[in-house]
């Protein structure tokens, strides 16, 4: 069985290599948690990776993208497309996911001063934070290729956050609560349920 991959790229050099790292670690874990859950296993462990190239990227793989410069989604979209100017769907404070014109899902989490701020004299909590919000994301990524969560508006985020066990995966988490949390039961049973499915990964921003 192939591992579940996930891929972290920083598109910005602002993003410590010690808090990427701590953030596949704890993305790790959590798909570790997830697949233990499995009753039939389609993947043999989960592995992370920060920088990857774009050759790397599976369908069945996840990637999300850091940004501290704006929306690359909505940059990519305005390049892709001249006609009209883009937006994200409402409710993407701290980060965002859409199919793309050429069919890949892109996600996106942003590196700002929410973000930056979780770090203090006495604890540093950027990286938890970090990997709750990638996870979130890639929550969406996945219930895209979900037609039961397409009926149901997934495409402006609305299953996800509805159905999904709220916790991490709720709609308007703060900061200070990706800093603080963990990934609930239903959140776990949620990614089981589409953790298999094929969805191709938008790669454009990648080597």
């Amino acid at each position: 069985m192939p591992p579940v991959r996930l891929f972290l790229k920083a598109q910005t050099n602002k993003v410590p290599d010690d808090v990427l790292q701590a953030a596949g670690k704890q993305l790790r874990s959590y798909f570790e948690r997830i697949l233990a859950t499995q009753t039939s296993r389609n993947f043999s462990n989960a592995t992370f990776k920060v920088g990857p190239n774009a050759g790397e990227v599976g369908d069945k793989d996840l990637l999300v993208y850091i940004t501290d410069g704006g929306s690359f989604i909505v940059k990519e979209m305005d390049r892709l497309d001249t006609s009209t100017t883009h937006q994200l769907p409402p409710g993407s404070p701290g980060g965002g996911t859409v199919r793309m014109p050429d069919g890949g899902v892109c996600s996106e989490v942003y590196w700002t001063g929410g973000l930056i701020h979780l770090q203090t004299a006495t604890y540093d909590k950027r990286a938890a934070a970090l990997a709750n919000l990638i996870f979130h994301e890639w929550a969406h990524n996945k219930y895209l290729s979900d037609a039961n969560a397409m009926s149901k508006n997934e495409a402006n985020g609305d299953y996800v956050h509805a159905y999904c066990g709220n916790g991490v995966l709720r709609a308007g988490m703060t900061y200070v609560q990706a800093a603080n949390w963990d990934i609930n039961p239903a959140n776990i049973a949620a990614m089981v349920k589409v953790l298999a499915n094929s969805n191709k990964q938008y790669t454009s921003g990648l080597p």
